[in-house]
């Protein structure tokens, strides 16, 4: 997950959120009732930045209104340490805090006013734009005065609830009256949100913004919107945009002049920290002096937020004013992009996020080209505006992992794909087909014949290594340069606990085109021993200060130790989505004849191994020829033989390049001939002559595959279609299962219940006078799945939870082993869950469950649910054997810790039974 933080440019503090984890920090001063200098708070994060040696994905600049803050400098400086930056009103980031909080609450209501507690009231309405979205957006605003009793019916839309906004402290130290400054009606309803002050707020708010642009936690859309914008001319304010207009958005202001005037353009409404206050300003966006006749300034602003000002009036000189850009915009809400300075207006483009400020990545330029990874069943195409897209082949089945291949399914998939191959792509003169590895070269070349026939006679095809495509996009947001000068890229891959690093150089016999020098593959358990693995091969490379780890999740750890070797961290979204870019940007390369020699692609000079079935492996000797031949003695006794590469970026797959399945009795050495056209596919001749065997290759995902933190019920849906699988027995003989039903007797169990975890089933045993009864649900199914649903008025459990997890996912609930007795920062949230987990409090972090039920939206403790569980099991047994049972035995999963284990006991005293032990908790 990625790494976000907030900035408010009036204090010099940065507020980071690691979402991997859950850990919130705050680096810098720890004061914020006392704000710094505007002007100085801008070297002091930058120096903050510099000392943290943090890469983030999103950081949040929250604008506070003030007129001496220049957020663009923030805003340009800030860019040098994270993927993408966004401005955001304070008014934004007040709605964010307040909503962090009373989230729970304000989802029932279609509109609230919020009424910020300061020297007055500031009281904004904000409705609901789309009930089934969530979305909000800011309708009007007002000036509450202190002592005037609320009255909700002089707004335009009339606000069902009020928030108070109220504060800890204003100057340092001197606290505020925590009384409500604006009465409301008897009976009215109101909420409270209360923070330290009003820095404080605006970070919460700020940080929540950044999580939810991540999509870290659930939060409610809030639409993008201009803040007030008036035209101020002779002390006569007229209006051009009123709060809450939608953007992207285009006007002009005309007015006749009878007098030379002063015309100011400003920006209003803001809210301020001084001290003890918030005071309302305009701030000042645009002044111009104008003599009498008529004026006309165009104002727009843009889908980033961004505000411009062209003025097309006459001024006394008589010439035309160029354009002018706020550079105290409080407007941004989206992430407005880097752009290139030019005379010219740029296009904006994205900049790569590292210590410290790296190239532009150049922007795509369409080629008529086709990318394809082998065995999928999509094509990699330019969309309109250039950018890779994935295109599906309608109708054809997605080869399943585990599937053995053959020579005959690899013919019958690549021809269904490709006669399926877009009308827009039928004339591309470059196909790319990318690889991993793990499969037979032989296959390749079916795939190369079969495409071949359904391209154009003039297209070209050509073959690369998935390695290839991710030092492309590695390069490509390098701007082909390494920032140095040199001509050496040190670049890391890393996904999850594989690794692999590449040396890229330059060439000058090769037109300035990269190559792959050296490649070798990792594996590590922790961070620590990653960055020592790394630093060995650095030392190796002690010149190499072009240095770049890829990868798609950057924990803090990681980020901390590849900060100490100069490392700088290239975040991707998915590697899947890097492959799609790398392969396409290959095509392009190659499809360009102009393309500069430094944007071109040298192919890998892998090593080839030979191996008998029951012999020693070898290195055969590869001069990097595009021919070349070698004697290996061979021995019948040991077997057949393979003569294979490992290319694989993340795994130790082989690409089998010949295999013969036995080596006749009287031959004792074999001629390897290789023939290895650049981009193409090994072609291997044996003297004397054999047959080229299909290997023994099951289908395998490029990505290896990684266990899952939260396995449970990886589909509830084909829980529902399918019968839940059998936990296996805990104890399965005979003898064992006398000793467990005397600790069971002993301990004056009634019930036995065994979770799985796995599974997330439970198997239910009543342990009766001579043994036990395996007791089943009302289907037959002995495992009873641990899943419960509030999809109507009564909890419902088992198979019937499942059943209205069709209908209703976010009022079911499962999972429960990987939340109980778990802080918020140790639960590791499975994407399928359909509900949310919450802290308890704001000084509790005890992880809670929130979902909807038929009544709304509950927070509630896991145990609770738990004890439902139990409730249920319960009415079973007595239905099942007309005994009702009181005391409850449970074997509990066995990594489950000794808080687990203490919340299914406390799940018992909810539920009113008597909890007689556990396998890790005795009873009291």
């Amino acid at each position: 997950m990625p790494l976000v933080g907030c900035l408010v440019p009036i204090c010099a503090q940065l507020h980071v959120c690691n979402t991997d984890t859950g850990e919130f920090d705050v680096y810098g001063d720890d004061d914020t009732t006392s704000p710094h200098n505007p002007k100085s708070v801008r070297h002091i994060i930058e120096n903050l930045l510099n000392s943290l040696q943090l890469s983030f994905d999103v950081l949040t600049i929250v604008h506070p209104g003030h007129r001496d803050v220049d957020v663009n400098e923030i805003y340009t400086m800030a860019h040098g340490y994270s993927m993408d930056v966004y401005i955001i009103p304070s008014l934004m980031a007040r709605f964010m805090a307040v909503f962090s909080q009373l989230k729970l609450t304000l989802h029932k209501f279609w509109s609230f006013a919020m009424i910020t507690h300061a020297a007055g009231a500031d009281c904004h309405v904000i409705r609901s734009f789309a009930r089934d979205t969530g979305g909000f957006k800011v309708v009007q605003d007002t000036y509450q005065h202190p002592g005037v009793v609320f009255d909700p019916t002089k707004f335009t839309c009339k606000p069902e609830k009020v928030v108070y906004v109220t504060f800890e402290y204003g100057h340092p130290g001197r606290p505020v009256h925590h009384d409500y400054p604006v009465p409301l009606p008897e009976g009215y309803p109101f909420d409270r949100a209360h923070f330290r002050d009003f820095a404080s707020m605006l970070f919460e708010g700020g940080l929540a913004k950044a999580r939810q642009i991540v999509g870290h936690g659930r939060f409610p859309l809030m639409a993008d919107f201009v803040d007030t914008i008036a035209a101020v001319v002779n002390g006569e304010t007229y209006h051009i945009f009123k709060l809450g207009y939608p953007i992207p958005a285009e006007t002009k202001f005309r007015k006749m002049l009878k007098s030379k005037s002063v015309v100011q353009i400003k920006s209003g409404m803001m809210l301020i920290f001084d001290g003890i206050c918030m005071k309302r300003i305009s701030l000042p966006m645009h002044r111009g002096n104008y003599p009498p006749g008529y004026v006309e300034i165009s104002i727009s602003v843009d889908s980033y937020g961004l505000v411009t000002f062209m003025d097309a009036s006459p001024t006394d000189s008589g010439s035309a004013k160029s354009p002018l850009v706020s550079a105290g915009s409080p407007l941004p809400l989206k992430s407005a992009k880097v752009q290139k300075e030019s005379s010219e207006s740029m296009p904006p483009v994205k900049r790569t996020v590292v210590s410290a400020p790296v190239e532009v990545k150049e922007p795509w330029k369409y080629q008529n080209v086709i990318g394809y990874e082998f065995m999928s069943t999509k094509f990699i195409l330019h969309d309109d505006d250039g950018t890779p897209i994935e295109v599906a082949a309608d109708g054809v089945a997605e080869i399943e992992p585990g599937t053995p291949l053959t020579s005959t399914l690899v013919h019958d998939h690549i021809e269904a794909v490709f006669s399926r191959l877009p009308r827009s792509a039928a004339d591309a003169n470059v196909l790319v087909i990318s690889h991993d590895g793990n499969c037979s070269s032989s296959w390749i070349g079916i795939a190369v014949d079969v495409a071949s026939f359904y391209l154009s006679l003039e297209a070209k095809v050509y073959v690369i290594y998935d390695t290839i495509a991710y030092s492309r996009v590695a390069l490509r947001h390098l701007n082909w340069s390494p920032s140095d000068g040199s001509d050496t890229v040190f670049l890391v891959m890393v996904n999850g606990t594989y690794c692999r690093y590449v040396i890229l150089e330059r060439s000058k016999e090769s037109g300035f085109g990269w190559g792959i020098v050296e490649s070798v593959k990792l594996s590590f358990a922790t961070t620590s021993e990653l960055a020592n693995l790394l630093s060995s091969a650095l030392d190796r490379y002690p010149n190499t200060t072009t240095r770049l780890l890829l990868t798609d999740r950057a924990p803090l750890s990681l980020q901390q130790q590849t900060a100490k070797l100069s490392i700088r961290i290239l975040r991707v979204k998915s590697f899947d989505t890097a492959l799609m870019e790398g392969i396409l940007d290959f095509a392009d390369s190659v499809a360009d004849s102009d393309v500069p020699g430094y944007r071109r692609q040298r192919d890998i000079t892998s090593p080839v191994y030979f191996k008998q079935d029951f012999g020693a492996m070898q290195e055969l000797a590869n001069d990097g020829e595009v021919t070349f031949s070698q004697n290996v003695m061979v021995d019948p006794s040991l077997g057949g033989f393979k003569v294979f590469q490992r290319i694989s970026t993340f795994s130790s797959y082989q690409y089998v390049l010949f295999e013969a399945s036995a080596v006749p009795e009287d031959c004792n050495s074999v001629q390897v001939i290789i023939n290895n056209e650049p981009f193409s596919f090994p072609i291997v001749r044996i003297v004397p002559s054999m047959n080229n065997a299909d290997p023994m290759i099951t289908f395998k995902s490029h990505m290896p595959t990684e266990i899952s933190a939260s396995s449970s019920v990886a589909s509830l849906q084909s829980m529902v279609e399918e019968k839940p699988k059998f936990v296996k027995p805990l104890l399965s003989k005979e003898e064992t299962e006398a000793i467990r039903y005397k600790h069971l007797k002993s301990a004056g169990a009634e019930i036995s219940i065994s979770f799985d975890i796995a599974s997330s089933t439970a198997v239910i045993d009543f342990v009766g006078k001579t043994g036990f009864e395996v007791i089943t649900d009302w289907n037959g199914n002995k495992n009873i799945p641990f899943v419960v649903s509030f999809a109507n008025e009564s909890p419902s459990v088992g198979v019937s939870a499942l059943v209205d997890f069709k209908e209703h996912p976010d009022r079911v609930v499962w999972d429960l082993f990987h939340i109980l007795g778990r802080n918020v920062n140790e639960v590791i949230v499975n994407p399928k869950w359909t509900f949310d987990i919450m802290e308890a409090t704001r000084f509790d972090n005890t992880a809670m469950i929130a979902f909807e039920t038929t009544k709304g939206r509950v927070m509630t403790a896991p145990s609770g649910i738990t004890a439902m569980f139990l409730r249920a099991i319960q009415k079973l047994v007595v239905a099942k054997t007309g005994i009702n049972p009181r005391r409850f035995f449970f074997h509990v999963p066995p990594l489950s810790t000794s808080r687990v284990h203490a919340m299914v006991k406390e799940a018992c005293n909810v539920a009113g039974i008597t909890f007689s032990g556990s396998n890790n908790l005795k009873s009291s």
